[in-house]
């Protein structure tokens, strides 16, 4: 056997030296922030309902937001609008 033909020829994370980290480095910072946000809105509402096994579960698992998203969407017990109604809101 040849030991030569096991050898990579390049390495395999060479794509994130330079032009490469410089392109990636925006989304992983986006991703971050995206994560912390929606997890820590999920937290809060699912702390302020009580509702302690979803509180437990969104803290220990990491889905980018997408459990977050689910629970927000359809299990809180609140089921206020996150964005607030301004139609009865008089200008003045």
């Amino acid at each position: 056997m040849n030991p030569q033909m096991y050898q990579s020829s390049g390495d395999a994370f060479s794509f994130l030296s330079g032009a490469g980290l410089a392109i990636l480095f925006p989304l992983f910072i986006a991703i971050a922030v995206w994560t912390i946000a929606i997890k820590g809105l999920a937290l809060w509402h699912a702390a302020r309902n009580g509702q302690k096994l979803w509180f437990v579960v969104l803290l220990v698992l990491n889905t980018l937001g997408i459990l977050e998203l689910v629970y927000l969407l359809g299990f809180r017990k609140d089921k206020q609008v996150l964005i607030p109604d301004v139609q009865g809101v008089e200008n003045k």
